[in-house]
């Protein structure tokens, strides 16, 4: 579930971001390993990257944020 914001303090970039990562299907991660990047031109609010990795974290068997030398996992599921 996503955190809910009070629209008025969102800027148009932040509604486009927080509209589409809620829409996100979650079921083409499933068991999958997956890499975040957190770095671009545009910054990400901590609170949509936290509320997708969440989600993430749930499915995929592997979340691991880019770094500059090799991707660093911060999630794992264990299969049994």
């Amino acid at each position: 579930m996503q955190p809910m914001l009070p629209a008025a303090r969102l800027n148009s970039y932040q509604i486009f971001l927080y509209r589409n990562l809620s829409r996100l299907d979650m079921e083409q991660f499933i068991n999958q390993r997956v890499v975040v990047k957190g770095c671009g031109d545009r910054a990400v609010p901590e609170a949509a990257f936290c509320s997708n990795n969440t989600q993430l974290s749930k499915v995929a068997r592997v979340v691991c944020m880019a770094s500059l030398v090799q991707p660093v996992p911060y999630s794992k599921t264990y299969l049994t």
